[in-house]
């Protein structure tokens, strides 16, 4: 009884020392919140006042995940209007908390005018009525449906000195230049679980089985992997923090979220230098899709209406299969039911399926082949891709994710062949 008492009183003092810490951390935020606003005050009725001769705008940029860091601040880059005559635009920037990549927040800051005082300035003028004209609208939601950047527009640049960093960083595992690349990026929750960033989001491992459909095992991708590695390439496996290594022994082959020497330049280089981009449809692969290069094999990606049709890409969703009934839902029905929960697949009497490693190993040959000039579609298969998008073009909500097509982007072959004529019904 006493042991009981002991411990007890132990975890109720840990408890409150805890609560305490907490409660004087949210006291000095507020504190130093005042403080800014009583000088951002008076400095946003100034700045109302020369609108007619300088207008600033406000607005923050999402950090703490990378797709939307990246995405969304290459947006604001590419399209912000430059201003000539009066008023002069001026585009003042925020982070969010929590940064993603530290690297991808140096390259923003070198291009876009960002300071964390001026979320201050936002604040006020958000709270204050006649501020609309100060507000910077959002531009992407993420999501490129426009075809913006297969255009010429401007990019955040690597310099050379960060490329010869990345070129030393990769001969350190025996990579030679100009050595072909593949970068694979499985998801699986470890990241959103571990990662600081999120820890105020999320308090438990429960929290984040609402995305667990877009989960997938690692180990199903090794067949691709060693197809890949046989042919000469090195594989990439991406990510910062993932569940388990890949177990496979080969001296081309990097799993690089297990390595201790990771660099956040890597992240983006790798991205952007890689012969191919294989992804399940997360985070940093928005990247392929941002510099037209390289090009990206999503797999195991859904929901099928949020398919990334503005880029060379080839797209291969996880199968979905009515309980009730054992049959595949068709692709009508896959665009009806694209649920962003997995307990919504659950109501909807819905299982979702990982594509088999036969499938994997199948999607990578197609890719490879078209990579290398050496796939030919059949007249099938060109008839399905046309039916595909003549289905997908009369969803309700089409326009919603989709507007320009890019004329690569397409579904997977061996993904439609074995759907059959039936997932067109």
């Amino acid at each position: 009884m006493y042991l009981c008492q002991t411990i007890l009183s132990e975890y109720l003092a840990f408890y409150l020392v805890v609560k305490l810490i907490q409660i004087l951390k949210r006291a000095f935020q507020i504190f130093i919140t005042c403080i800014n606003l009583i000088w951002a005050f008076p400095f946003l009725l100034i700045l109302r006042i020369l609108k007619p001769l300088i207008l600033v705008k406000f607005t923050t940029i999402l950090t703490s995940r990378i797709g939307h860091f990246t995405i969304d601040s290459s947006f604001y880059l590419a399209t912000l209007p430059k201003s000539s005559g009066f008023p002069k635009i001026y585009h003042w920037f925020w982070f969010s908390p929590g940064i993603s990549n530290f690297y991808w927040s140096s390259l923003v800051q070198r291009s876009l005018f960002v300071r964390p005082w001026v979320k201050y300035l936002d604040y006020i003028n958000n709270k204050l009525p006649g501020g609309e004209s100060h507000i910077v609208p959002s531009l992407s939601a993420s999501r490129d449906k426009d075809g913006l950047f297969q255009g010429e527009i401007e990019r955040f640049s690597i310099s050379k000195y960060e490329n010869d960093s990345a070129k030393s960083w990769m001969r350190k595992f025996g990579w030679t230049d100009n050595e072909p690349f593949v970068c694979l990026l499985v998801r699986d929750s470890e990241y959103l679980i571990s990662d600081p960033n999120n820890r105020g989001f999320a308090e438990s491992r429960e929290n984040w089985t609402y995305h667990s459909y877009r989960d997938s095992d690692v180990e199903t991708y090794i067949e691709g992997i060693e197809y890949f590695l046989a042919r000469g390439y090195w594989v990439i496996r991406m990510g910062k923090i993932c569940a388990k290594p890949v177990p496979i022994r080969n001296s081309k082959f990097i799993d690089y979220p297990f390595l201790d020497d990771q660099e956040d330049l890597m992240d983006i280089w790798l991205s952007l230098n890689a012969k191919l981009f294989i992804s399940t449809g997360t985070g940093i692969d928005v990247l392929p899709n941002v510099y037209k290069t390289p090009v990206s094999l999503y797999l195991n990606a859904l929901p099928l209406i949020n398919l990334s049709s503005s880029h060379h890409m080839t797209w291969v969703p996880k199968y979905l299969i009515w309980k009730s009934t054992g049959k595949y839902l068709t692709l009508r029905e896959h665009l009806s039911n694209h649920h962003l929960e997995t307990q919504f697949y659950e109501d909807a009497g819905i299982q979702v399926v990982d594509l088999t490693s036969q499938d994997i190993l199948d999607a990578t040959w197609e890719q490879e082949q078209r990579l290398s000039g050496s796939w030919i579609d059949t007249e099938d298969d060109r008839n399905r891709q046309r039916r595909f998008w003549e289905i997908l073009k009369t969803f309700p909500e089409f326009s919603t994710y989709h507007n320009w097509i890019h004329p690569e982007a397409r579904v997977g072959a061996h993904f439609l062949r074995k759907m059959g004529d039936a997932f067109f019904d």
